[in-house]
């Protein structure tokens, strides 16, 4: 076997790309919060409404330590997100931003709140900055990118709407992509328990766990399947017994608000998932299962490479999502970066990765049509229908494949 020049192993090509990744990225962000950061963060000018989802989660781990019972409750939620912030927040804004996420989420990022907000938000972005220089440098490491398709998953991460959101925000979601990357990389070498493990995780933000349970049971791979359950079942478990049993009944009462879009900020017909584009060729609810069991019927029928499956599913995750703003976004990467790795990389197909991940992450605020569920959908399609017919692309060194951790 061709021994690999140190410059060239994947480890070292990986962090490099992930450095190369982060600074411009880094930059740019700092960037938009100095130029409109009154958007996201408190400040002393009169009539701002600052607004990150890093002020819910905040607040609830606060209330996760100093009230268990009432973290659940909206009126209690807003007291404790004005206290914290130092804004005029109550439940009933109609910008108020609800915390329906388990209390082990709240419990794991309590270690926040040893300091004030503000600076909470600043170190959140920096764990999000480390958070995503791991994700390319360990996609491009353990898919053994070689330079150019290395550089193609940079600019693709670097052009992703979803990547400033998520920063922007002070959200969860490069973790999850990290999650889900992971599950997918074990996949690959079949160690289904720790795909379970790392798909298991995915309950202290279920964005995409109903998507996985779908995929792995169509697939018949029970030990990811119970793997995910069991793990799951100890998270809610845990934030069961957690605020039990005042907080048990507000969180069945909080997440039916969330669900049938009784919050402004959680309105489900616009989402960038199968429920929104339903809603956007007026098809309504109803247009919703259809379209959830036409994309069901889709991923059992697909005759594909093993290789492609992966991407199939990477794809379907966001599509089966119940909730997916634009922060969500970012859990398209996992996508491009296995495909990257399956195709022949021209000039043309680098550019078209690139353009496709910026247009597809452009937020739905701003042009209304809800392209990201669209395009996905109709790759899903591509792929299901000419899968059988696309053979993997041969890297030079297989051996860093499928590697797991």
């Amino acid at each position: 076997m061709k021994r690999i020049p140190p410059s060239e192993k994947p480890a070292t090509r990986g962090l490099s790309c992930g450095v190369k990744t982060v600074i411009p990225v880094t930059a740019l962000f700092v960037l938009v919060v100095l130029l409109y950061g009154d958007v996201w963060l408190p400040t002393t000018q009169p009539g701002t409404r600052p607004r990150a989802d890093l002020m819910t989660f905040y607040a609830a781990s606060r209330l996760a330590l100093e009230n268990p019972g009432g973290m659940y409750s909206p009126l209690l939620q807003g007291e404790m997100q004005a206290r914290v912030t130092g804004l005029a927040i109550s439940a009933s804004d109609q910008d108020f931003l609800p915390f329906a996420y388990p209390a082990a989420t709240a419990l794991v990022m309590s270690p926040l709140t040893a300091v004030d907000y503000r600076a909470a938000y600043w170190i959140m972005a920096g764990l999000n900055v480390a958070a995503l220089l791991l994700f390319v440098a360990l996609m491009t490491a353990r898919l053994g990118l070689e330079a150019t398709r290395a550089q193609t998953l940079a600019l693709a991460t670097y052009g992703c709407m979803g990547v400033y959101a998520t920063l922007v925000q002070g959200q969860l979601s490069i973790f999850v992509a990290i999650c889900v990357a992971m599950a997918v990389l074990n996949l690959q070498s079949q160690r289904m328990m720790r795909v379970g493990l790392w798909m298991g995780l995915l309950s202290l933000k279920p964005v995409v766990l109903p998507g996985f349970l779908l995929w792995a049971a169509l697939r018949k791979q029970w030990t990811a399947f119970m793997t995910t359950l069991s793990v799951a079942g100890i998270v809610a478990g845990l934030s069961l017994a957690w605020v039990w049993p005042d907080g048990y009944l507000d969180y069945r009462s909080i997440s039916g608000r969330m669900l049938d879009g009784s919050f402004y900020t959680a309105q489900g017909s616009q989402m960038s998932n199968l429920r929104g584009l339903a809603h956007y060729l007026n098809l309504g609810d109803s247009g919703w299962f259809i379209l959830m069991g036409g994309l069901l019927i889709i991923v059992r029928i697909a005759r594909v490479s093993r290789e492609w499956d992966y991407v199939l599913l990477l794809l379907s995750l966001p599509l089966f999502s119940v909730h997916m703003n634009m922060q969500e976004m970012v859990l398209l990467l996992p996508a491009v970066a296995f495909a990257i790795r399956l195709m022949p990389m021209t000039t043309g197909t680098q550019r078209t990765i690139i353009l496709g991940v910026f247009l597809a992450t452009w937020p739905r605020a701003l042009i209304s049509v809800p392209i990201f569920p669209a395009l996905l959908l109709s790759l899903v399609l591509w792929i299901a229908l000419s899968g059988r017919y696309m053979q993997p692309y041969s890297l030079p060194h297989k051996g860093t494949v499928g590697l797991s951790g």
